[in-house]
């Protein structure tokens, strides 16, 4: 061989490794402008093979019938060895269906695990999207879809699945666990015989404008539409009753065929014309790409002015506008403001906002109550109030519920659960005969509880309190609570004046709350709080009768700081921490001051204003937010004695905090006591 010939063959050696990919599949390179075509089954198969690939971009250009095929593990990203976990290289390109179906894809993995077109995708870029898989018959052990086994951070979308799905855990129609799923709808039947089983998706997952019908059939933690949903939540998503033979799910709303089939189930929660159509009163929802008999999905037509955004937030105007919105959880992350007050005598409403570790979708977004009211509200049978899961991000501000009634489980008369921010906010009424987290404003809170009061009754067995229930890892300052805490069993449960059970951090709060203990149950039974364990409690004080309790704490394991209960009023001569006084004492400013506390007219312990007493021996402290802007001097109320020591500063023009605003004429806080502070003065005349 000479030499000329041996060079040929090593060009054209190097020549294929480095170009063999451009000539791999039916074309194109793998890049998102010019993704791989697959065209054929021999294409798939082509992917299947070769995992270096699994990053890239892929399109479908025809559809594929797998009719003769039978695989024994996923087609694409297969788990390679059933030991222990995902051994495989999970699929973190995109695949883009392009509107095309592969039909009678069949798997028979026995006991194998991550079983569907993909057996497993990662990465939160990754996304498989318009692809339908039709006439799918899966058998597998855990992690069983049509279409993907495992999704553990990438995104589906306007996609869907026909056929039969079965196997023992994380079960679903479409996917059997996790990631974000949009758009996409299963039929087929799932069947699993261990825990986690749904007709779309067996565990987790964001679920957006997604639907099932399917028969579902299974041991434990079923659903019709998810079958568990531990991370993640469900917007506007539905699963047909009758057919899916299931009630339950979690996540999702079910309802009947009839319902299922009607353009208004869809249109008044949100669902894009773009991406879905329908055969009204025909055949259910398909997405656009498919072609299907039918017209767009009609626009959302929703009843309020404004746009949703903090500049411009809708408006909630009267009953019906809130019973839109209860209804509506592809509203919960918008921005609203009250702009009258509400009566909701004798309208039925649901909370706004659910648990996700319940599949619901959280309230994160604003509601300002804009110091309106709402009143006549009933919430029964559901554990939360009229506010169910707030998330964090989400806020509650200047709002009064008045005469509200909760009866379940758990939860408080404005909100279940506070992992947000509540300000401003008020409630009267009665939450009773709960189980435990119950509190006469929130249930449990995990963020921040401010300038908050509850006048309402509270009755429960643990975790009971006049403002919050449980405040686990929150804070709740500037608080005050005055009404009847009632224990319903003696089983040493927490009840307090404000809170039942503390982890967190309460500062500056009162509680002038009757408790009632139950006989025998006095070690968690507090004027103020029932039991406190990794949180503190400063600055706080209780002057409520306690009856088989103690004082301000009922048992504690961390830092009561300056803070003290009355023992004459209260009954109770103990506590497991503060400061047991004299009514005479605790009616003393002295007392508070020399402890440290922030009073009106004092500079030594702060600037904020945080505590306000008009006359030693004949009032207990309240908190400065009490009272109105223009109440500067006592006697409580506005009066010629607030003009008076109003005119005092009139044009002064060198306001701050360090003369605290011009000793708090500049109520507008804007540097300057002029007409605008008058005109908010004048509003406060006499009141």
């Amino acid at each position: 061989m000479d030499n000329t010939y041996r060079k040929a063959l090593v060009i054209s050696g190097i020549i294929f490794c480095l170009f063999s990919n451009v000539w791999a599949y039916s074309g194109g390179t793998g890049t998102e402008i010019d993704p791989y075509q697959i065209a054929n089954a021999t294409d798939l198969l082509e992917l299947t093979a070769d995992a270096n690939d699994y990053n890239d971009c892929f399109i479908l250009v025809n559809d594929i019938d797998l009719a003769g095929y039978t695989f024994t593990s996923a087609v694409i990203a297969p788990d390679i060895n059933t030991s222990s976990g995902f051994q495989g290289t999970a699929f973190s390109g995109i695949f883009d269906g392009n509107g095309h179906v592969i039909s009678n894809l069949t798997i028979d993995a026995n006991e194998n695990d991550y079983i569907g077109l993909f057996g497993k995708i990662v990465d939160a870029d990754s996304v498989i999207k318009n692809l339908g898989i039709e006439d799918a018959n899966i058998i597998g052990n855990g992690y069983i879809g049509s279409l993907v086994g495992n999704n553990e951070e990438g995104t589906v979308t306007s996609c869907y699945a026909t056929g039969a799905v079965s196997g023992g855990f994380c079960v679903g129609g479409l996917v059997g666990a996790g990631g974000t799923i949009t758009n996409c709808y299963a039929t087929g039947a799932v069947n699993g015989d261990v825990d986690l089983i749904g007709g779309l998706i067996g565990d987790g997952g964001t679920l957006r404008y997604c639907y099932s019908t399917g028969a579902v059939s299974g041991v434990n933690r079923i659903g019709g539409l998810s079958g568990g949903t531990y991370s993640g939540s469900t917007i506007s998503c539905f699963w047909d009753i009758e057919t899916s033979g299931l009630t339950t799910s979690y996540g999702g709303t079910g309802l009947s065929t009839e319902e299922m089939k009607d353009m208004t189930t869809y249109s008044l929660n949100g669902w894009s014309g773009e991406d879905w159509t329908i055969d009204d009163g025909n055949d259910y929802p398909h997405l656009a790409w498919e072609n299907a008999p039918g017209q767009p999905i009609a626009e959302t037509n929703i009843p309020f002015q404004g746009e949703g955004t903090s500049e411009y937030p809708y408006e909630i105007e009267n009953a019906e506008d809130l019973q839109f919105l209860s209804s509506k959880n592809f509203l919960w992350d918008k921005h609203f403001i009250m702009i009258s007050n509400v009566n909701l005598q004798g309208i039925p409403l649901t909370p706004i906002g659910g648990s996700k570790m319940m599949g619901y979708v959280e309230f994160t977004g604003v509601f300002d109550g804009n110091d309106h009211i709402i009143r006549n509200v009933i919430m029964n049978d559901y554990d939360h109030g009229l506010f169910g899961y707030v998330a964090a991000g989400g806020k509650i501000c200047n709002l009064g519920i008045e005469n509200i009634e909760v009866t379940g489980h758990s939860g408080g008369s404005l909100a279940g659960e506070n992992a947000g921010s509540i300000e401003n906010c008020y409630c009267t009424g009665v939450v009773n005969n709960g189980w435990s987290s119950l509190g006469g404003l929130v249930g449990s809170n995990y963020g921040n509880v401010t300038n908050c009061h509850s006048t309402g009754s509270v009755s429960g067995i643990g975790g009971v309190g006049g403002l919050v229930g449980d405040n686990n890892g929150g804070t709740i300052t500037k608080c005050y609570a005055a009404g009847v805490v009632i224990q319903n069993e003696s089983l040493d449960p927490s009840c307090g004046g404000l809170v039942g059970w503390n982890c967190g951090i309460i500062t500056d709060c009162y509680a002038t709350t009757t408790v009632i203990g139950q006989t025998g149950s006095t070690s968690c039974v507090g004027g103020l709080v029932g039991y406190s364990g990794w949180g503190s409690i400063i600055n706080c004080y209780s002057v409520g009768p306690v009856s088989n309790g103690y004082g301000l704490v009922g048992q504690n394991s961390d830092s009561v700081v300056a803070s003290f209960w009355d023992i004459e009023t209260s009954g109770q001569t103990t506590s497991a921490g503060g400061t047991g006084l004299t009514t005479a004492q605790m009616q003393d400013m002295d007392t508070y001051t020399s402890a440290g506390w922030d009073f009106v007219g004092e500079t030594a312990n702060g600037y904020e204003n945080i505590w306000r007493m008009c006359v030693n021996g004949v009032y207990y402290p309240k908190l400065y937010w009490q009272f109105l802007p223009s109440d500067f001097v006592c006697p409580d109320g506005v009066s010629f004695e607030d003009l008076a020591y109003f005119v005092q500063w009139w044009l002064e023009t060198d306001c701050s905090s360090l003369n605290n605003d011009c000793g708090r004429t500049d109520i507008k806080i804007d540097g300057t006591v002029n007409f605008f502070d008058f005109a908010l003065f004048a509003n406060d005349w006499l009141d």
